[in-house]
């Protein structure tokens, strides 16, 4: 693996952490925005979302001698479609030549190769119990001829149509202060463990009809 050659950082561009006392490869990522991904790396926030996360106690165990992971672009992609394919390729490559990689799923535009522990899938599935029962769906057959009645014959605007084609196409959009790209408002929510519910309101800020949420600004990647 090489890194691209010196000048503007481009586009879309798969990265490396470095461990400083050893050189040694040991995370493999993409990125929109090197420099505030690499920033990211190190905000608190990431560093204690669990302690199953490997990369995380890495790094911790770093700045716990006053060390930071060394951060260099490994390779510049032209798309997301290639950014996406490129890093799986290079996280494969890099296992099967027996790296350490603190990486916890395969890489690409998912969580794909991620597997879940028995106390998170515990966790999840206590929050959807409570979730449905402090929000029950649960019609009568009464309120669900009238939710049919008052849908048929609606009609949507053009650009309300445009909007909710693009809110579920899989358009690549990123977090703006991490450089987290994201192919769906579903992987999105999941990644910062909000409530599946709380799509909308990632949809809102995409289209611009709310600034941020939650203190994260999302923008949709240009093609």
């Amino acid at each position: 693996m090489t890194e691209p050659s010196p000048g503007a950082l481009p586009r879309f561009v798969v990265y490396g952490l470095f461990d400083p006392r050893t050189n040694e490869l040991r995370y493999i990522g993409k990125t929109i925005n090197p420099e505030r991904r690499r920033e990211g790396h190190l905000k608190p926030c990431y560093l204690n979302r669990s302690p199953r996360n490997h990369r995380a106690q890495w790094i911790k165990s770093l700045l716990a001698e006053g060390l930071e992971p060394i951060f260099r672009v490994l390779l510049a992609c032209a798309s997301a479609d290639d950014l996406y394919a490129a890093e799986q390729r290079m996280i494969k490559q890099a296992k099967e030549a027996g790296t350490r990689l603190t990486n916890a799923t395969d890489g690409g535009p998912g969580r794909h190769g991620y597997i879940l522990s028995t106390e998170e899938r515990k966790k999840i599935s206590l929050k959807v119990s409570a979730y449905q029962k402090k929000h029950p769906t649960d019609h009568t057959p009464e309120t669900r001829a009238e939710l049919r009645r008052l849908q048929l014959g609606r009609k949507h605007t053009d650009k309300t149509r445009s909007n909710m084609s693009s809110a579920h196409g899989g358009r690549p959009f990123v977090e703006v202060g991490s450089g987290m790209i994201f192919l769906s408002q579903t992987e999105a929510v999941e990644f910062f463990g909000w409530r599946r519910t709380t799509q909308v309101k990632v949809g809102m800020v995409l289209n611009g009809k709310k600034p941020q949420y939650k203190g994260k600004v999302f923008k949709y990647v240009a093609p």
